[in-house]
């Protein structure tokens, strides 16, 4: 029986940013969603603006998550996407994560130079920029996964009770 993919990561480095991690984290769980900040490197993780943020988990303990991922969220410009390239780590839980039509979030002008742009065939990528509400942008997707999740919910309950 597959996985159900039920978790939704937000990755959390050196200037990243800290204002779209934020507003994504908070809509996600607003909207019932498990969502995870994950630390990508370091210990003292300080973003675009100087905020640091503190992160639920380190990307080793989202790795042995990342079958169950939903969606994945790179909140980042150009400059700091390319800092995930030397850690195999990061690699690994996106490869896993993008395997199979997960939803893959990340800045606009960080997109083109993801390093891991190989790994995005099955992945579903939108990207937002600095002149959308970012706010607005991570609440439509919010819901929409929550209702999704919801109607998965519903149809296995439905399953289990025909086969009584």
């Amino acid at each position: 029986m597959p996985e159900k993919r039920d978790r939704c990561f937000v990755l959390w480095a050196d200037r990243f940013d800290e204002a779209a991690a934020a507003l994504f984290v908070t809509e996600f769980r607003k909207a019932g969603l498990k969502t995870n900040l994950v630390q990508v490197t370091g210990q003292h993780t300080t973003g675009a603006n100087g905020l640091a943020l503190v992160p639920d988990m380190a990307i080793d303990d989202a790795r042995a998550l990342a079958s169950r991922a939903a969606c994945v969220v790179v909140p980042c410009d150009t400059a700091a996407v390319r800092q995930t390239s030397s850690d195999p780590r990061v690699a690994a839980f996106l490869s896993e994560a993008l395997a199979s039509g997960v939803e893959l979030i990340i800045g606009e002008r960080a997109i083109e130079l993801a390093p891991w742009n190989g790994s995005l065939a099955q992945a579903t990528v939108r990207s937002y920029s600095a002149e959308q509400s970012v706010q607005r942008f991570a609440r439509r997707i919010a819901h929409r996964l929550a209702k999704d999740q919801s109607r998965s919910r519903r149809r296995k309950l439905q399953v289990s009770l025909n086969r009584l």
